[in-house]
Parts: C-alpha cells; structure tokens; sequence
C-alpha cells in the first residue's frame, strides 16, 4: 500500500511507475499517458480523500488549539503557515489522494 502512496506522492502513476500524473503542479491529468489508468472522473473517490487530508491536517489542529485556549493571534498565524504549507505541499497532497484511492480500488478489492 504505503509503495503506491509514495509513487503518486512523487508524481508517478501507480500503476505503470511512470511520471505523468500531474499535468501541473496544480492539475493532475485525467489518464496515464503510458497505460491509460483513469486517475480521476466525476464519481471518484480521489477528492474524499483529498478532502479528509485537508481536514486532518488543516481544520483539525486549529479546533485542538482553540480547545486548548491558546491566543487567538497565534491560532491565526498557524493557521496562515498552514495555508501556505498547503499550497506548497498541494502537489503531494494530490497524489496521496491518488495513491489511497488506486489502492482502495484496484488492490484492496480485488
């Protein structure tokens, strides 16, 4: 599982290993150009997981810190570090969300 997750993480296709998931940092493409593997259509799961990453990462240490008390300010400026650590990550956000979502559904169900 955790092969496949480090490939798409690199920008590599699951199933061929070959570097054409993203169009742009920002885009993934929507097939394989080597082995056509669909990496996402309309009704895939690629964007729930996606989705979850965000919040794991992003709303769910902001709720812990406001729990906690902690000033208002500094929730803020954690809160822009993470906004920004997002945008430069968002590239291997993308491809976890391919890689569980290749594995989910070519390798764990079959």
């Amino acid at each position: 599982m955790f092969i496949h997750i480090f490939n798409t993480a690199r920008g590599k296709c699951p199933n061929c290993k070959h570097s054409t998931l993203f169009a742009t940092k920002f885009k993934i493409n929507d097939t394989c150009n080597s082995c056509g593997l669909v990496f996402q259509d309309n009704n895939d799961g690629t964007w729930f997981f996606l989705l979850m990453l965000d919040r794991a990462f992003f709303i769910f240490p902001l709720v812990v810190l406001m729990y906690m008390g902690v000033n208002p300010k500094q929730i803020a400026i954690i809160g822009l570090l993470l906004i920004i650590l997002f945008i430069f990550a968002s590239s291997v956000r993308m491809g976890i969300a391919v890689g569980v979502d290749y594995y989910f559904k070519f390798k764990l169900w079959k």
